[in-house]
């Protein structure tokens, strides 16, 4: 809204989604990336929206997943996850060639993290909690896979953020449960070697060994 405001556009079309100029302040263009090097636009792009029925869906996903998630993670995993999973998201974008606003790609790797934190300690939780959580997790993805089918949403954003949500969780595990500062250094790398891997295969379009998808 305030970028809105200050390209004089009023509340009212930014809200009701018609105003779109202020994104692209911010937001995912694989052009402005690769070619002028604003690679900023790789984390800006999932905290900004087309208007309030977009932040509103995303965040009441947010709502609904993120204090499960803090509670199993804890705070600073549950950021990097999230900040992990928007790059991943990004990437892929990029790697296909599309542009991108908005933080459901983040959300969609915090929701296969949930399903991935189930899977590796399935053993310790009583059996209806692992499948009610199990149930919850594929019911939400069938939606999420149906949601991405959708005219102007970004099923590259999604796939992306699903994809590295779920890979960041297992060094989130070790860092989680390894019980020493070690492999609270060796997680947190971990994790953050997926958003590198993914980069890698973004910005290797400019590299010339990773053609657009």
């Amino acid at each position: 809204m305030y970028l809105a405001d200050h390209k004089g556009i009023p509340a009212t079309r930014y809200l009701d989604g018609t105003a779109l100029g202020p994104i692209a302040v911010g937001s995912l263009d694989p052009e402005r990336v690769l070619r002028d090097g604003e690679w900023w636009r790789i984390i800006t792009y999932a905290f900004l929206h087309r208007g309030l029925l977009h932040i509103a869906l995303n965040m009441c996903a947010l709502y609904v997943l993120g204090p499960l998630l803090e509670a199993l993670w804890g705070s600073g995993r549950l950021l990097l996850l999230y900040l992990v999973a928007a790059v991943t998201g990004g990437c892929l974008v990029i790697w296909t060639d599309r542009a991108a606003v908005g933080a459901s790609g983040a959300i969609s790797g915090m929701l296969t993290s949930l399903g991935v934190w189930v899977m590796l300690n399935r053993e310790h939780l009583p059996p209806a909690l692992a499948s009610g959580l199990t149930r919850m997790v594929l019911i939400n993805l069938v939606i999420l896979a149906f949601m991405s089918t959708l005219p102007g949403v970004s099923w590259q954003g999604h796939l992306g953020g699903a994809v590295g949500g779920a890979l960041a969780s297992f060094p989130l595990q070790v860092s989680r449960h390894g019980g020493t500062w070690r492999s609270t250094i060796i997680g947190t790398l971990g994790t953050l070697l997926v958003a590198a891997v993914f980069l890698v295969l973004a910005y290797g379009r400019n590299w010339g060994f990773m053609p657009p998808f």
